[in-house]
């Protein structure tokens, strides 16, 4: 009797080791690691003629022991202890209360710290878990709704080609105008080109956050942390700032323009050079002044 079940097969076949009522668990602790060098399953599933029903005696008829995916066999006291009895993880797999990390880094977090904001897991997996239900971007995408994704790229295409075609058409008309255009139309068509490059911009943005999310579509949480600290996202967000701001401004010196040529039309009609050039430093102006709020604070992200 004390040969029976204590791992070393003294019968031809094994049979004193392969039987429903072995408890191979003494051969372990209580954290479920081996005390002694004790394989028995692989033992006698690498032997042949041994035992050949091993497996389904000790592990499936007992529920004493556990079957791994690697075909071993462990005693089920090594279960879900945090500890790789299996050699292949399969003992630790679809234990309570726990979140298995991607890339097993670690390998598992506790299920409270799942959608808590903050990445547990190295690959930020435990945070990739239809955490975000926001209409404009989820899990998956950077814009979450495809009808919102695809007016983006509508918006975008009619904001490049729209201003592109304006800013050649009234861009010709200046060069070509000589002293025929007078002040008051002359300012007019200036600032609409301004105003019209602003927004070519504003079309560069969408078409760029447009062609981001169909790379980044289907893996977009994995990939969240790193697009926005890369350079391509500061870059998109300067130039939206700049397209915003340039647009304001340009629509105000519009404004003004007008409420100055209602006022006082003879003057703004009879506008001489100086008046001309006073016009010109407004534009150039507005252009430092939106270059620097929009790419002086990224500067430094922008260099690196």
């Amino acid at each position: 009797r004390d040969w029976k079940c204590d791992t070393y097969p003294q019968c031809p076949l094994g049979d004193d080791e392969c039987n429903s009522d072995c408890d191979y668990s003494r051969f372990w602790n209580n954290s479920g690691q081996s005390i002694e060098r004790v394989d028995i399953g692989e033992y006698f599933n690498s032997t042949p003629g041994f035992c050949k029903n091993f497996d389904n005696v000790t592990c499936n008829k007992n529920g004493k022991h556990f079957k791994c995916d690697n075909g071993k066999c462990v005693p089920q006291i090594g279960v879900c202890n945090t500890l790789d009895n299996c050699g292949d993880w399969s003992d630790e797999k679809g234990c309570p209360g726990r979140f298995y990390c991607q890339k097993k880094k670690p390998l598992y977090v506790p299920w409270e710290n799942v959608c808590d904001g903050a990445s547990d897991c190295l690959d930020g997996s435990d945070e990739c878990q239809n955490c975000n239900f926001d209409i404009l971007a989820n899990d998956q995408s950077l814009i979450a709704n495809s009808i919102l994704s695809a007016l983006v790229w509508v918006m975008g295409t009619i904001a490049l080609l729209g201003n592109l075609i304006l800013i050649l058409t009234k861009g010709n008309e200046l060069k070509n105008s000589g002293a025929k255009m007078n002040s008051v139309t002359k300012i007019s068509t200036l600032l609409l080109v301004n105003l019209a490059m602003s927004d070519f911009l504003m079309g560069v943005y969408l078409i760029g956050i447009a062609a981001m999310e169909r790379k980044l579509n289907g893996h977009y949480c994995e990939e969240s942390k790193r697009w926005r600290s890369s350079f391509s996202c500061k870059l998109f967000g300067s130039i939206c700032l700049l397209s915003s701001e340039c647009s304001i401004f340009m629509m105000t010196l519009i404004t003004l323009h007008r409420l100055i040529s209602v006022i006082f039309p003879r003057k703004i009609s009879t506008l001489g050079r100086r008046g001309l050039v006073a016009w010109y430093i407004s534009i150039v102006s507005v252009w430092i002044l939106v270059l620097c709020l929009a790419w002086v604070p990224n500067m430094h992200a922008l260099q690196e």
